[in-house]
């Protein structure tokens, strides 16, 4: 059995002014942090430390990565809105689970969010 993940990572390296205009919700560039920027070397750090992070997953799965991403999750313990097609729920996130889950409580009740495509957003 051949198991297969697809892996998507959206960086803005720039973002034009007319764009920008564009989008209704907090943005960053990476030319907002740095005035040398190489793609080369930013696509050769992200490819070694995804495929570290792959061959860790593989020997262990997501033990060892959890509190590290719940260390670093900037929706954790906030009011967020959670959107999948046009279904949305609001709820408070809780970080995510041994299996890769967002964890969001409703009414006090924790409740795991898969999704293919979810879009989680701070509430306003």
């Amino acid at each position: 059995m051949i198991n297969a993940s697809v892996i998507g990572i959206g960086l803005n390296v720039s973002m034009p002014d007319k764009s920008a205009e564009q989008i209704d919700q907090p943005w960053s560039a990476l030319n907002q942090f740095s005035n040398t920027l190489d793609r080369n070397d930013i696509a050769s750090q992200l490819i070694i430390n995804l495929n570290n992070r792959i061959v860790q997953h593989q020997q262990s799965g997501l033990s060892h990565m959890v509190a590290q991403w719940n260390e670093f999750d900037c929706f954790i313990d906030k009011p967020v809105k959670i959107i999948a097609g046009e279904r949305e729920t609001m709820g408070i996130c809780r970080g995510i689970d041994l299996n890769g889950a967002l964890l969001l409580e409703v009414n006090g009740v924790n409740k795991t969010v898969y999704g293919g495509e979810v879009s989680l957003r701070g509430q306003s």
